[in-house]
């Protein structure tokens, strides 16, 4: 779980030994500028070989020795890690930021079996739920793929929805441009997002 706020960030790493904290000092505008500079190379199409493709190996070690440097031996022992962001984390690719694991360095979504979630609280009730319902149907998958909110396309996201709806027997999916509050209504009724 990570809490940002001034100056920086405080994670709570909590692990089958234990809780423990680890605090990155940085600004807020200072991070959410490097947040944005690496969403927007993670999220352009690869065009092979180039500038681009140096500017994010280098951004992918900065930020994720960043912001996960200090939990580094607790990346390293996980198999799986759940992650809860706050504020502007929420714009993170996390599962491309690049960790050091034995010897080597890796997107951490190579390392791990990753899961992002809005908090832990959600965390713990989607939890629960899956474990009373296990031997139960197949739940309700819930797949949105249209325009980020400055209304630019997603590359991809139209052609992953796609292979949701194939791949699955019960995936709703909806049209660019609901409101939120129909979203929300939709959303409500969902086992998986």
């Amino acid at each position: 779980d990570a809490v940002t706020g001034r100056p920086g960030i405080v994670w709570f790493a909590v692990t089958r030994h234990g809780v423990r904290a680890a605090r990155i000092d940085m600004r807020a505008d200072l991070l959410t500028g490097q947040i944005e500079r690496f969403a927007a190379l993670v999220s352009r199409p690869a065009a092979g070989p180039g500038a681009d493709s140096h500017a994010l190996a280098a951004t992918q070690a900065a930020v994720g020795d960043r912001l996960l440097g200090p939990l580094g031996d607790v990346l390293r022992a996980a198999r799986r890690v759940v992650i809860s962001p706050d504020g502007p984390l929420h714009g993170v690719p996390f599962g491309a930021l690049v960790v050091e694991a034995s010897g080597s360095r890796e997107p951490l979504a190579e390392r791990v079996e990753l899961a992002i979630v809005p908090s832990a609280a959600v965390f713990l009730a989607a939890r629960e739920k899956a474990r009373t319902r296990r031997g139960a149907a197949p739940g309700r998958l819930f797949a949105l793929g249209g325009p980020d909110a400055s209304g630019v396309q997603l590359p991809g996201a139209a052609a992953e929805v796609a292979s949701l709806v194939r791949a699955f027997a019960r995936v709703e999916s909806r049209p660019a441009g609901q409101s939120r509050d129909s979203l929300l209504r939709d959303l409500a009724g969902a086992d998986v997002l």
